[in-house]
């Protein structure tokens, strides 16, 4: 599984053509307040737990808005948490402010369902990829936890703009080191559908889900069409 949950930015600012402005993604990505949205975080952390196979892995996102709280709850609910990723955006845009660091990279933690349970970790793979542009890597030298990737190209965003897009190159690195080919892939916060490109494009099957049916039929869907064989169902739960 790999889920990037909502970061709870909205109400803060944003830069747009050079000048500050207010944020406001949705109220998907507002906060309720540290209480509810660790309790959020704890039901849908939950649900992805039960519905993990054995050997099955789950990848979450976040900033230090909110992945504080995604590693705890995955700590309170008996994850194992093996790694944190961190990825370095290194085109990332200047703090405008000048009042704190520029924000340039994003945390992913990485855990299996119980803790002594065995998992998949493609480790030869992981040693030889070198080949996304990443130039913290080499081939042949173990990978390291601090990935160095450009953040989604303008073509990643050919069928409309994501608030909160994820680099193709970064989702497919994360399907091949702790997936095998044939497996399901789940997203809980679909979005634009990157991590579904990717699980298709490295020979997974893709399972995707969001509140916004926007972003899946007007987003997701073509970009997964574009990929050589793929096919997609969309199921309306409402």
């Amino acid at each position: 599984m790999v889920a990037d949950p909502p970061y709870r930015l909205s109400g803060k600012e944003t830069v747009r053509s050079g000048e500050l402005v207010p944020l406001d993604n949705g109220d998907w990505d507002h906060s309720a307040g540290v209480v509810a949205d660790h309790e959020f975080d704890l039901r849908w952390l939950s649900e992805c737990q039960r519905l993990l196979r054995p050997g099955g892995t789950l990848w979450a996102s976040g900033t230090h808005h909110n992945i504080h709280s995604v590693g705890h709850a995955m700590q309170q609910l008996g994850f194992d948490l093996l790694a944190d990723v961190i990825w370095f955006k290194r085109n990332a845009p200047p703090h405008r402010r000048g009042r704190s660091f520029t924000h340039s990279h994003e945390t992913f933690v990485w855990g299996v369902r119980r803790r002594d349970e065995p998992y998949v970790f493609n480790y030869a793979w992981t040693k030889q990829d070198d080949d996304r542009g990443d130039m913290l890597k080499r081939a042949g030298r173990q990978m390291r936890t601090v990935w160095s990737l450009a953040r989604a190209r303008n073509w990643e965003s050919r069928y409309g703009k994501h608030p909160t897009p994820k680099p193709e190159s970064l989702m497919e690195r994360i399907i091949l080191s702790t997936s095998v080919e044939g497996a399901v892939v789940l997203d809980p916060f679909a979005g634009s559908g990157t991590t579904g490109v990717a699980a298709v494009r490295t020979g997974r099957r893709f399972i995707g889900i969001d509140s916004n049916a926007d972003y899946i039929l007007g987003l997701a869907k073509p970009r997964l069409l574009d990929e050589p064989g793929a096919s997609v169902q969309v199921f309306d739960w409402r």
